[in-house]
């Protein structure tokens, strides 16, 4: 992409655009090799690390990973995202951190991360992406009450020891009991507070029919079929970014035959 738009690298054509400082969160940061990391730990910028939708591509063993190790070791910032949950059938973070443990063992090896650091990942590293570590990302005095409380009354929180381990291994969404958002609670006894859950389903519901509809996706309790090959290409232009699309194509060509 950053040769498409006249760029030498990535990193250069961030930096020649004025991106490529303390407001730049760089999601997933793949290829990046030690001087890419060095630069974007000088520039103060973030990462976002996404494991489950990298992993639900099967990426075989040549395929590179985020060095989260090698970022975190320069200083910069790495925070687990999702980056688009549709791809994985995922929205938690909690999966996250597991994720990001178990495919560490793949690149790496056993024992990679250890679920303090991971917490960290969730929490305080992920605040300080986001410049907001003054204010949230922690428990203490003077920051924002923004808080998650689980039950813990539950089998397999006992016995309740090394709590980190316990809140990147075995939590899910489900086991959020309470949300606390700047002092205002949001979510008590699991039962939203602010907005109405069964209007939410409702609209939701209708927005994937309506999507279904205009693209043509036959969408079904067992799965779901996308249109021909035919249909995509003839409605690309009201579907994306066309032209940038086009750019990447003429590009990969051009790095593929060199003419």
């Amino acid at each position: 992409m950053a040769r498409a738009n006249g760029g030498e690298d990535s990193i250069g054509l961030l930096e020649d655009v004025g991106l490529l400082d303390d407001r730049l969160i760089a999601a997933h940061f793949r290829v990046a090799d030690e001087a890419d990391i060095q630069r974007t730990a000088e520039a103060g910028a973030a990462v976002a690390y996404c494991p489950s939708v990298f992993c639900y591509w099967n990426p075989d063993r040549e395929t590179q990973w985020t060095p989260v190790p090698n970022i975190r070791a320069a200083g910069a910032p790495v925070r687990l995202g999702i980056d688009d949950h549709y791809w994985h059938d995922s929205y938690s973070m909690f999966g996250e951190a597991r994720q990001a443990r178990i495919a560490a063992n793949l690149e790496r090896s056993a024992g990679q991360f250890d679920s303090m650091e991971l917490l960290r990942m969730l929490t305080i590293e992920g605040a300080r992406a986001l410049g907001f570590d003054d204010e949230i990302g922690s428990i203490e005095g003077g920051k924002r009450a923004d808080i998650l409380l689980l039950d813990i009354d539950k089998p397999k929180f006992t016995p309740l020891t090394n709590v980190p381990a316990h809140i990147v291994n075995n939590a899910v969404p489900a086991d959020v009991e309470t949300v606390i958002v700047d002092g205002d609670i949001i979510l008590r006894d699991s039962v939203p507070e602010t907005m109405d859950s069964d209007d939410v389903r409702r609209r939701a519901s209708q927005a994937v029919e309506r999507f279904a509809d205009e693209t043509g996706w036959e969408l079904h309790v067992g799965g779901g079929e996308p249109p021909s090959s035919i249909e995509t290409v003839r409605d690309l232009p009201k579907r994306g970014p066309a032209r940038l699309l086009t750019r990447l194509a003429i590009q990969s060509a051009r790095d593929r035959f060199p003419f």
